[in-house]
């Protein structure tokens, strides 16, 4: 398949999902919702609905939201999976920016999901806490 082909050109691992996500909606028409449904990236033998929160309004200690037990317990009612892509552990990003993709078999759970992961983030920011440190 031509994305196969452009993630090895790319020779980016951390881009795959971005990649599919941008390829399938160029080729498709736009929904109102930003969620399509395309080749997952994590088993290309398989089709999901996706839906991407673009994480690089925020910074690193914002990424940290993403990975709790809440979230992930969310998640797994829902039928979802979360990839959140940033730099970590050393690791650079250098073909995209931080993102979360959100993949799901059903469109209306990716719906859903991507709901609690932006009401989420908008919740801690509006906190005003000492943890709000989300913003650049």
């Amino acid at each position: 398949m031509i994305e196969d082909a452009f993630l090895r050109f790319l020779g980016a691992e951390e881009s795959r999902c971005m990649l599919l996500y941008d390829l399938t909606k160029s080729r498709i028409p736009h929904s109102v919702d930003g969620i399509i449904h395309m080749r997952n990236p994590l088993n290309s033998m398989e089709h999901a609905w996706a839906n991407v929160v673009d994480l690089s309004p925020y910074n690193k200690e914002c990424y940290a939201l993403l990975v709790t037990k809440e979230v992930n317990e969310e998640m797994h009612r829902l039928r979802c999976t979360l990839k959140v892509c940033r730099e970590s552990f050393g690791i650079k990003l250098l073909r995209c920016q931080p993102y979360a993709m959100i993949m799901g078999r059903q469109k209306r759970n990716v719906g859903e999901a991507i709901g609690f992961v932006k009401g989420g983030i908008k919740k801690h920011i509006s906190k005003g806490t000492e943890m709000n440190r989300c913003r650049p």
